[in-house]
């Protein structure tokens, strides 16, 4: 008679355990582990203003509104018909002096001693003197204003500057980072400025420059605490040019964000994926009996092309190979996949016609003696 052993209850679920697991167990150098990356998202703690043209719950596409995302409702209006690029998701200003701009209701009136930073993804447009980013005061005034913050272009260099005036307009402290600006191209800025005045400027994420904060005897390190009924966007109170840039986004803080923050932020706003540019199918003529290699022009990044063809007797082979069973017109439609920071495109639907294979009839050489 075969004998047996009772075992603890401990010991049972020991077995069970080593049932269910033993023969799934890989030792964990063998384990292939997923990496899960935390999708980028901007800093909205803290944020006063927080304009975002390529979140729809910010900008449709379409019309005046551009609203604030910070829960503030310091939402913005454009004025006089600014366009939107579909493609990089920007506010467009247009040209010099069409004055195409945005204005910003309830700004913030409470105090900055905590500091002050902004944020932006811009096209800086093209070498417009002391055309802004954004400027923003109590009262409309062409000949400057008291209790001002504003971002600018140094005349018509490439440096980035900011600047804060207290209750009189000659008293001005401001800070500026030379060789900073891409014209005519799209980059992230940031500008952080402690309520002491030193000053970091921020390029695509990272530190390009710092200093301390200089003016006139008595100029302001720190915004004053008014309120500032009259925020432009794009539009000067000095009577300097509109800007001819884009903006996609604008958040203004006050606080010091970190160099991380300021990462953040880059990389949210880098991270966004744009329209390409336009696809077309070049390749339009072919000839029955020789495959015709279809080519492509425009679109953006590195996403591979693909085509397809609904016309009976066209068929891709190869990928990018187009032959026909007889001479037709064959409809094919290009596709260029999504690539890091692209969204997928396709071409219009394009005739691409074969003509008839030529016919050559050669007569035999032939000679005969009768």
């Amino acid at each position: 008679m075969s004998s047996f052993k009772l075992i603890s209850r401990d010991r049972v679920a020991h077995l069970l355990v080593a049932v269910l697991v033993g023969t799934l167990f890989v030792p964990i150098t063998q384990m292939s582990v997923p990496v899960l990356r935390e999708q980028a998202s901007a800093i909205t703690t803290g944020a006063l203003l927080n304009l975002d043209a390529s979140n729809a719950s910010s900008y449709s596409g379409s019309g005046v509104n551009w609203y604030d995302l910070s829960g503030n409702s310091r939402h913005a209006t454009l004025v006089n018909s600014p366009t939107y690029d579909a493609t990089n998701k920007a506010i467009i200003w247009g040209a010099d002096n069409t004055s195409k701009h945005a204005t910003v209701s309830n700004f913030y009136s409470g105090n900055w001693d905590n500091g002050f930073s902004v944020s932006f993804y811009a096209d800086m447009g093209t070498a417009k003197s002391y055309a802004r980013v954004f400027d923003f005061s109590p009262a409309a005034d062409t000949n400057g204003s008291p209790n001002n913050i504003n971002v600018h272009r140094e005349s018509t260099g490439t440096n980035l500057r900011v600047t804060f005036t207290s209750t009189a307009v000659n008293l001005e402290g401001s800070c500026k980072s030379g060789s900073i600006i891409d014209n005519s191209a799209f980059a992230h800025y940031a500008i952080t400025v402690t309520s002491s005045g030193a000053c970091t400027f921020y390029k695509n994420g990272q530190s390009h420059s710092t200093m301390t904060m200089t003016g006139r005897s008595g100029f302001p390190t720190k915004p004053t605490a008014v309120a500032r009924g009259s925020a432009y966007i794009a539009r000067a109170h000095w009577n300097d040019p509109y800007s001819d840039g884009k903006l996609r986004n604008l958040a203004i803080y006050n606080s010091v964000l970190t160099g991380d923050q300021v990462t953040a932020n880059y990389n949210a706003q880098a991270g966004v994926a744009v329209a390409q540019s336009a696809l077309t199918l070049s390749s339009t003529a072919g000839t029955y009996g020789t495959p015709l290699r279809l080519t492509t022009t425009g679109g953006s990044g590195t996403g591979a092309v693909t085509y397809t063809t609904s016309t009976s007797g066209c068929n891709i082979t190869n990928t990018d190979s187009l032959t026909v069973t007889s001479a037709l017109t064959c409809s094919v439609t290009a596709t260029k996949a999504a690539s890091s920071g692209f969204t997928a495109i396709s071409s219009s639907a394009t005739n691409v016609v074969f003509a008839t294979r030529p016919i050559t009839i050669k007569a035999a050489a032939r000679s005969a003696t009768y």
